[in-house]
């Protein structure tokens, strides 16, 4: 089961008294800490910008290699790409796929 949680009340503009965003706060924490998964809605963010954003993150992901690499991993700001089965955390493991 993913949870649900309203965010209608907590957008810009709206009137909401400080109990209500300390009880909404700490729904968001407590299933975000027990199962990691929420549903927000009523969040206030437009379908419009939602697809621009998942359409921008397919174009990245299906990106040739080539064309990834262009923004490979900067060392100082830790960001940017690092290829699949490049990175570990287990020396006894080959590789990870992260």
């Amino acid at each position: 089961m993913i949870h649900v949680i309203d965010f209608g009340h907590c957008r810009p503009n709206v009137q909401v008294t400080d109990t209500k965003l300390k009880e909404t706060g700490k729904a968001l924490v407590d299933v975000l800490s027990s199962t990691g998964f929420v549903y927000l809605k009523n969040f206030g963010i437009s379908r419009g910008l939602i697809e621009n954003v998942r359409d921008a993150a397919d174009g990245i992901f299906t990106a040739p290699s080539i064309e990834k690499e262009k923004y490979a991993r900067d060392p100082f700001t830790n960001c940017g790409y690092i290829g699949l089965a490049t990175e570990r955390l287990d020396d006894g493991c080959p590789y990870e796929y992260k």
